[in-house]
């Protein structure tokens, strides 16, 4: 009986320490739903491979609500083990996708709710945008408890005749010819460009090996014709702004002027109004109005003047200018054209 007791207890024992921990699995954050609902399955796929923990089922909560909630920000694991407590699991796992540069960028985290710690966590970048069965790799080896795979990566080499011609590998800038960058094995587009040539743009396919692309850019013919016949002047010239400018402030004064005449009409008319009662009558108040009257009109009449005279003076400069700009045509400003072999700078004086 002793014996039979002391198997029974060894065996509850055995139990309790292999049983596996229960893992919810919050949905990926990703700025493309297909490829979070890819990513998912292989971390679910990575979970059943793993004999130490088993998959909670779905959970109805996003990794944004769940910060949100509990105000974990960060990220941090004592806050998100909270996120665990209310789903009643032993571990919790979670991820977050995104792109710096056209590239992926991918970061998954696992925490014991109970301990509040973090268990490991993981982060992948520098992978392509086709290569979203490189980050199925990574989260299925992340929840099998597996080393992180290898993302293989291959040389493209890409010279150009002119050198220094600009390098674009799927629309992003990466240098200079001649140039070596790593990329991800696939397909690509290499685009090459110089000024004063036809830009080349090419789709070169990389495997497990190195690959080389050469490109001879061929000399840009409507380049070479710009260059030739000089730099064509477009646009007003400089005295024209400077006319319309100069007929914009006369209007302006002008305005005020208008105004101010008006203005000064209406006192002249006050002011002759209360002149006539000083004449039937001597009240002081009176007196003192009628010289406030006369000295806002002084002022008013002034101000009238001196905008009309601005008017003149503006409207006269325009005029000027206009013509001169007919009879004199402005120079040509600086210009730089371009020519197969760089630029050429033209210049009238």
């Amino acid at each position: 009986m002793r014996t039979l007791l002391l198997l029974l207890c060894s065996l509850i024992a055995a139990a309790a320490h292999g049983a596996p921990a229960k893992v919810a699995v919050l949905p990926i954050e990703s700025p493309d739903d297909g490829t979070a609902l890819r990513l998912q399955k292989a971390l679910r796929a990575g979970i059943e491979a793993n004999p130490q923990i088993t998959d909670a089922g779905p959970v109805g909560m996003s990794l944004d609500e769940a910060r949100m909630s509990f105000s974990c920000f960060e990220g941090q694991p004592d806050c998100m083990s909270q996120v665990g407590e209310v789903l009643r699991v032993d571990q919790l796992l979670w991820g977050r996708l995104g792109q710096v540069d056209d590239q992926w960028v991918f970061e998954l985290h696992l925490v014991d709710v109970k301990g509040k710690t973090a268990l490991r966590d993981g982060r992948v970048a520098g992978i392509g945008p086709d290569r979203v069965d490189a980050l199925e790799k990574v989260a299925r080896a992340f929840a099998a408890g597996e080393a992180e795979p290898a993302v293989h990566r291959v040389a493209l080499t890409v010279s150009a005749e002119p050198k220094g011609s600009v390098v674009r590998v799927d629309g992003r800038k990466v240098g200079r010819t001649p140039l070596t960058i790593q990329v991800d094995p696939g397909v690509h587009a290499v685009g090459v460009s110089n000024t004063g040539y036809v830009a080349d743009e090419r789709m070169v396919r990389v495997d497990r090996e190195p690959v080389s692309v050469t490109v001879v850019l061929s000399p840009d013919s409507v380049a070479q014709a710009n260059a030739a016949q000089g730099p064509t002047k477009q646009g007003l010239s400089t005295r024209t702004w400077w006319a319309i400018g100069l007929g914009a402030v006369a209007a302006t004064a002008g305005g005020v002027g208008i105004v101010m005449g008006v203005e000064a009409e209406n006192l002249a008319d006050e002011g002759q109004r209360l002149l006539d009662e000083l004449k039937r009558t001597s009240d002081p108040a009176l007196r003192e109005r009628h010289a406030e009257t006369k000295s806002d009109f002084d002022r008013t009449k002034l101000t009238s003047n001196v905008s009309w005279a601005v008017a003149g003076v503006a409207a006269g400069a325009a005029i000027g200018l206009l013509v001169w700009d007919v009879l004199d045509p402005e120079p040509s400003a600086a210009t730089v054209a371009p020519t197969p072999n760089g630029f050429v700078f033209i210049q009238r004086f």
